[in-house]
């Protein structure tokens, strides 16, 4: 039987994937502002074993997902192991047809959220995580 864990580290690795290996394309212009995801559905909240700043860890995020006819949206948010604080988010959005853009987010106050990087295959998402958050998936 699947362990809640070995399900989310699934997901995680398949999602960093997705946006490592999709297609090149130039960046938008935009900086998209993260969508209200309040009353989506949420779908996951636990705790998953990940590496930060090199230690075995358990990292908490929460997933939100949004369907539609024409596309498909979920967020990660992601909380700080240090401060139990939202940390960062990930936005995956993709139209029906199209491949998956990822938009990284940051809070700053109030439930208000930043956007920081739109994540592509040119910069290799595992590295963005590794090098802003210290985090990084474990080796299976």
């Amino acid at each position: 039987m699947l362990r809640i864990s070995d399900i989310f580290l699934s997901i995680v690795i398949l999602a960093f994937s997705t946006i490592v290996c999709a297609q090149s394309q130039t960046p938008p212009v935009r900086q998209p502002a993260l969508p209200d995801f309040s009353s989506w559905q949420k779908t996951a909240d636990h705790s998953s074993p990940l590496i930060y700043k090199g230690q075995d860890t358990q990292v908490r995020d929460i997933h939100y997902e949004h369907d539609d006819a024409n596309q498909e949206n979920v967020v990660f948010v992601f909380y700080n192991p240090d401060t139990h604080k939202e940390w960062f988010a990930v936005w995956n959005h993709q139209s029906r047809g199209s491949k998956v853009e990822a938009y990284l987010y940051e809070p700053v106050e109030n439930g208000i959220w930043v956007f920081v990087k739109f994540l592509d295959s040119d910069d290799g998402a595992d590295s963005v995580f590794k090098s802003r958050y210290s985090l990084e998936a474990k080796k299976q």
